[in-house]
């Protein structure tokens, strides 16, 4: 059987309260993270047209 302290039981978990914190600050960390990543695929794409890009001039030039 529980034991009572104070009209209260001892149990061990995280509060309401407690959790809608923690999923606060998940979400605040979320919207800053998201849109750098949203930009670094840009770039990303960006790098690879430029790489193909050279490669198809180096290979025009080599007589392909």
């Amino acid at each position: 059987m529980a034991k009572v302290r104070m009209g209260k039981l001892n149990q061990k978990g995280f509060t309401l309260v407690e959790l809608l914190i923690v999923v606060i600050i998940l979400a605040v960390l979320a919207a800053i993270v998201v849109p750098q990543f949203g930009s670094s695929t840009q770039e990303a794409k960006e790098a690879a047209l430029k790489t193909t890009l050279t490669e198809m001039r180096r290979q025009g030039k080599n007589g392909g």
